[in-house]
């Protein structure tokens, strides 16, 4: 059976994401960033809802059409 290999500091790119989570619990304490980061899911959802544009039954070239055209409406 092979050994797991040792864990090794995370890489340059996740780096600023746990500074910023770091930091946010820091100021806000763990139960303030899991609403914080709920809150920003929330916005994230509602945002889909009001600009994002329904394709559920339009085929692609339906869709191009709309975009060329620009009658590509959101959802409501």
């Amino acid at each position: 059976m092979r050994a797991w290999p040792a864990l090794s500091p995370p890489s340059p790119p996740s780096a600023p994401w746990e500074a910023c989570c770091s930091a946010t619990t820091s100021a806000l304490g763990v139960s303030g960033t899991f609403w914080l980061f709920a809150a920003v899911n929330l916005l994230a959802v509602l945002f889909t809802f009001r600009y994002m544009p329904e394709t559920r039954g339009r085929t692609l070239e339906e869709i191009e059409q709309a975009l060329d055209d620009g009658s590509f409406r959101s959802m409501r």
